[in-house]
């Protein structure tokens, strides 16, 4: 939802519940009043680590830029994967985001030089905002001007790239 609200011009984001009971499901921080050691008493939650690599990855004051993303996975419903990307300083920042619970190949075409690389994060079910492994990016040299990157988005994942711009 909050890659759907950015990129249709909403200017804020909030959430409605920061903190909820660990019977209800929702919230950025999850508490467990009745927690008694060694359980946790509170901890965050799998949305908190969403907002978290969104907005600390993405260039403040950056121009939204239209990005398309496709993917056919039968019975997955219209469009499995939610794309962003923001302009920055010699780069653009692309968030990709899987709400299917199957992997997804993407493929990511952009303006630029693929000389500096193709950096990411991801947050899936077994990882929080972690640096993306080697390999994991495919990247293509630029054809046409045109350079472009490719990979596999988790189930339920969401990954952030930074594709360079500038050599």
């Amino acid at each position: 939802a909050i890659l759907d609200a950015l990129t249709l011009g909403s200017g804020e984001w909030t959430a409605p519940e920061w903190c909820r009971q660990a019977d209800r499901p929702g919230g950025l921080i999850v508490c467990d009043w009745n927690a008694r050691k060694p359980r946790l008493r509170f901890w965050r939650s799998k949305a908190y680590h969403v907002f978290r690599q969104i907005s600390n990855t993405t260039p403040v004051g950056g121009p939204v830029l239209r990005v398309e993303a496709k993917a056919e996975i039968p019975g997955a419903g219209p469009d499995p994967v939610r794309c962003l990307a923001v302009g920055g300083a010699g780069s653009i920042l692309c968030h990709l985001q899987n709400t299917h619970h199957s992997p997804v190949r993407f493929r990511v075409f952009w303006p630029g030089a693929a000389a500096g690389g193709v950096e990411g994060l991801v947050t899936d079910l077994a990882r929080d905002g972690a640096d993306l492994p080697p390999g994991a990016i495919e990247v293509t040299p630029p054809v046409r001007g045109f350079a472009s990157a490719s990979g596999l988005l988790p189930p339920f994942g969401l990954v952030s790239l930074r594709l360079p711009t500038a050599p």
